[in-house]
């Protein structure tokens, strides 16, 4: 695919919600002393502290529970679980689950439901109701609200829900274990911030059977007990979904299908929209302008610092795409936060897209992105390099282009060289979290004349998109 191409379909003609707002989080002593001491909430709360966010949270030493203001029912939340920290053999920053949950208010017990869009109706006709009655979100989990505060809002205890394997968001399977240790599982961390919640976990599970492909691939091959940090990100998703783009089979994106039954057409329709990021001008006039709120990566901190400005400038090459969309700036890379800069940043936090890196002999890389699947938006992403695509590289430039560059007649390679092959896998892996898959016709329609022409292959590279599994060079030879 070109940049031309590419544009065309990243322009965005929506409104964007308000950015999210900074780090306010705040403790506090509980200030409930001074009302009604038989009240439920009263006594619910008593030498709890208060910690507010999108929720109040309320701890007390390893006691915690959720305030949900009334606004917050019914609304819908993004709810992103990950492995923070791993096992030996596997990789922080895998994904295990992404669902869409809701809060639900009945009589004295809150309910937590998932909330599916696959199947869809907004006719204005019965079939909506039909729809509707063959649709129930199933309920995940029941909690006993243990009183309310002075505006009404519930009060319930989450300290054993989320200490326990969930098994909509297990990640049992994902460390390779059976049954978890409950006595050998505990809440790490709870974060509020005004639009979501973080929730890190340290869980143990009894060893399952080790796969025999864990040696090849970097899995577990060992036994014992498998403890792991995870993750559980819950983000609030805009009250008006962004304006969803119809995909079609001509342009490659990856997509997040539903089925809808409120349309004319004799049968099911299937429908799909585009998986894109939101982006809206400054300036709507302007033929390119700074968009309102930029897409922004991370280099996470465990990245090497000496692949930094690579990794730095592979995310900023597709400045140039943007620009042919008519945004200026539109993707920028920074380096995260550290820890003294900023304490509660969190790689796993579902409103950073990251690039990790992973201490495994796996030669390879890969580009996930979560998505808003009522309208395709991508809400966050992450590149997950593993350690050995560093060796994948290496033979490949070795094998292709040692006939062409003497550079590449000579290990280990320097790490300007390696630096340059490694934005070149970065760039590709980014292209996957804006939505593109491969483009197999990439490099296939270069004639093989061309290849042997410096001064073409100069200006034009050897493929037409970095989305193809491009090689070097390895036509041309001396």
């Amino acid at each position: 695919m070109t940049f031309t191409a590419l544009a065309a379909m990243l322009v965005v003609h929506s409104a964007a919600d308000a950015p999210f707002a900074p780090h306010a989080v705040r403790t506090q002593e509980p200030t409930a002393a001074a009302q009604n001491p038989d009240d439920p909430y009263v006594r619910a709360t008593k030498d709890y502290t208060a910690t507010d966010g999108v929720f109040k949270l309320w701890r007390l030493k390893e006691n915690y529970m959720f305030e949900v203001p009334k606004a917050m029912i019914g609304r819908d939340f993004l709810w992103v679980t990950e492995l923070k920290k791993t096992p030996a053999g596997m990789y922080n920053g895998t994904a295990v689950a992404s669902e869409v949950v809701r809060w639900e208010e009945r009589d004295d017990r809150m309910l937590l439901r998932l909330i599916r869009y696959n199947v869809r109706s907004n006719s204005g006709d019965p079939i909506d109701m039909a729809v509707e009655q063959s649709n129930v979100a199933p309920i995940i989990r029941v909690f006993d609200i243990k009183g309310r505060s002075p505006s009404g809002s519930p009060l319930f205890e989450v300290g054993n829900f989320f200490k326990n394997d969930i098994p909509e968001f297990s990640v049992r399977g994902s460390v390779s274990g059976t049954g978890q240790h409950s006595t050998r599982s505990f809440i790490q961390k709870i974060s509020m911030f005004p639009n979501k919640v973080n929730v890190d976990v340290l869980m143990t599970f009894m060893p399952g059977q080790a796969s025999p492909f864990g040696s090849i691939f970097g899995g577990p091959t060992g036994s014992g007990p498998r403890t792991a940090v995870v993750s559980h990100s819950i983000s609030l998703l805009p009250e008006k979904p962004m304006m969803g783009r119809v995909a079609d089979s001509r342009v490659g994106f990856f997509s997040t299908g539903y089925q809808d039954y409120g349309t004319d057409y004799h049968g099911v329709k299937e429908y799909a929209f585009i998986n894109r990021y939101r982006l809206e001008k400054k300036d709507p006039a302007a033929d390119v302008s700074e968009p309102v709120k930029p897409i922004i990566y991370y280099i996470s901190r465990e990245v090497p610092n000496k692949w930094r400005p690579y990794i730095k400038q592979a995310v900023e090459d597709w400045q140039k795409a943007f620009e042919a969309a008519g945004f200026k700036n539109a993707i920028l890379c920074k380096d995260a936060p550290s820890e003294k800069e900023d304490p509660n940043w969190s790689p796993e936090d579902g409103r950073y897209s990251v690039i990790r890196w992973a201490p495994l002999p796996i030669e390879n890389a890969m580009g996930p992105s979560t998505v808003d699947p009522r309208s395709g938006e991508i809400m966050n992403a992450h590149i997950i390099l593993w350690h050995d695509v560093l060796k994948l590289e290496t033979d490949w430039y070795f094998s292709q282009a040692s006939p062409n560059d003497a550079r590449a007649r000579r290990l280990p390679f320097s790490d300007e060289l390696q630096g340059k092959l490694l934005r070149f896998v970065v760039a590709h892996e980014l292209g996957h979290t804006l939505g593109l898959p491969h483009n197999g016709k990439g490099s296939a329609s270069v004639p093989i004349k061309s290849l042997r022409d410096p001064k073409w292959c100069a200006a034009n590279g050897t493929a037409t998109s970095i989305m193809d599994y491009a090689r070097f060079n390895y036509v041309a030879q001396p």
